[in-house]
């Protein structure tokens, strides 16, 4: 029962990862309008572990 709460926890960790670098992303675009020459960034599975 624990094993299933520890891995339910971290898939909600990776998810509100996921998000916050997602949200972090589009606020940078939009304090750069939107600039077609800023750096594209990914967000990998294997970035948030």
């Amino acid at each position: 029962m624990d094993h299933l709460i520890l891995l339910i926890l971290f898939i909600i960790s990776c998810y509100l990862s996921n998000q916050t670098l997602k949200n972090l992303i589009e606020l940078y675009d939009k304090k750069t309008d939107y600039s077609k020459f800023r750096i594209k960034f990914r967000v990998t599975p294997a970035a948030l572990l």
